[in-house]
Order: structure tokens, then sequence, then C-alpha cells
């Protein structure tokens, strides 16, 4: 009997999670915001134009990206480029 409750309860929560989400997103939209790199450049490179660079050491362009994790909190719109 155990079982067979372990069992249905596991499937209940299976079904559960790949319920469909009703906020769904325009993957194409938000792809198409990004501004396209043309050619490739390095960390620093992209540091200077304003992009969020991680380095073992550290993170550079911090404050945008700590604006972005505010505005996603607040489920506003935002992006970061990385």
């Amino acid at each position: 009997m155990k079982r067979v409750l372990l069992t249905l309860s596991l499937v209940l929560m299976l079904l559960t999670a790949c319920e469909a989400n009703d906020q769904t997103v325009d993957s194409q939209v938000i792809m198409n915001s990004f501004p396209e790199i043309i050619e490739p450049h390095n960390p620093e490179q992209a540091e200077q134009s304003g992009d969020v660079v991680v380095f073992l050491e550290g993170m550079r362009n911090r404050d945008k990206w700590n604006t972005f994790v505010k505005n996603v909190k607040n489920k506003q719109q935002d992006q970061v480029t990385c």
C-alpha cells in the first residue's frame, strides 16, 4: 500500500512540475533585442562597452548586473549582456 501511495505521489509531482506555464515569452523578440556582435573582442573591450564581464577574480560592471537582478525580482523586463 505504501508503495502504491509513493508511486502515485511521485507521478502527481512529475505531472505538476511539467504543467504548461501561461506566461510564455517570445524568445525571438528577446534574442533580437541584443546588439549583434560584429567582431569578437576581448574582456577589456567588453567591459569598456558596458558588458557584464566575469573573471576568476571577480565581476566587472557589477552595477549593471545588480540593476538587472533588481528588475527581475520586481518582475520588470530587462536584459543584460555577458
